[in-house]
């Protein structure tokens, strides 16, 4: 009798193992393939593909449009999902072409330190409807061409500094309640580089600016449109160095 109920108690335990088994690789399973939905990855990338799928790593520096000059590359972040990367890379390669899009609430592209858009070839970046990016210094046209579009009421770019038009040509354009954050603003940083912001709508806003650089070394277009609005705190320089030029238009 004792036997048999030490039997009893062992095979209860031993379903009761099994259940928190199934409990467990079920609950640990959840939010994986809505993971990999809602990051996609196309084109000319690099890391492998699974790296983007599952968030990037902060360690690790990503490539949107790497060295292809016949397939371009594409990044989605959506559905309130993120990917981490150390440095970040958009149309990094010569005649490469990179298209990284945030869109939708909490979706959002988080860049350690430095993102290039426009490294040596074209980057485009989109934050729309209420996505994020968040990075350090951000380039675009770094010696390449960069354009980035923030797009919609709780889209928002926060960064460090942002060079538009370094070497190459850059354009920035906050439309419809888009929000760009940074303490530094450089358009037209160097000598050979073209840089354009463009403010248009009610809510859409250039903020917390200690200063802004209109030209600094290089041709830089500042235009501020139908509600949009500039936050700065420090100096407004159109035109800061010899032979730059430097446009305002309000």
């Amino acid at each position: 009798m004792a036997l048999g109920r030490a039997n009893r108690i062992l095979s209860a335990i031993y379903l009761k193992a099994i259940s928190l088994s199934l409990l467990l690789t079920v609950w640990l399973g959840l939010g994986k393939p809505a993971l990999v939905a809602n990051i996609t990855v196309s084109g000319d990338y690099s890391p492998s593909e699974p790296f983007w799928s599952n968030g990037g790593n902060n360690t690790v520096s990503g490539y949107i449009g790497n060295n292809s000059t016949s397939s371009p590359g594409s990044l989605t972040i959506s559905e309130g999902d993120t990917v981490e990367l150390y440095n970040g890379f958009i149309g990094y390669g010569t005649n490469s072409t990179g298209t990284v899009t945030s869109t939708g609430a909490d979706s959002t592209l988080d860049t350690y330190l430095s993102l290039y858009v426009g490294m040596s070839g074209t980057g485009i970046l989109n934050v729309l409807d209420g996505g994020a990016v968040q990075n350090a210094t951000a380039y675009l046209g770094y010696s390449g061409h960069g354009t980035a579009t923030v797009r919609g009421s709780g889209s928002q770019w926060s960064n460090s500094s942002v060079i538009v038009g370094n070497y190459g040509t850059g354009l920035l354009k906050l439309e419809e309640g888009g929000k760009v954050t940074a303490s530094s603003f450089y358009l037209g940083n160097q000598d050979l580089g073209s840089g354009t912001i463009s403010i248009s709508g009610t809510n859409s806003q250039l903020a917390n600016a200690s200063d802004i650089n209109v030209g600094h070394r290089g041709t830089g277009l500042l235009t501020v449109s139908n509600g949009g609005s500039v936050s700065i705190s420090n100096y407004l320089y159109v035109g800061r160095y010899a032979d730059s030029t430097g446009t305002l238009n309000v």
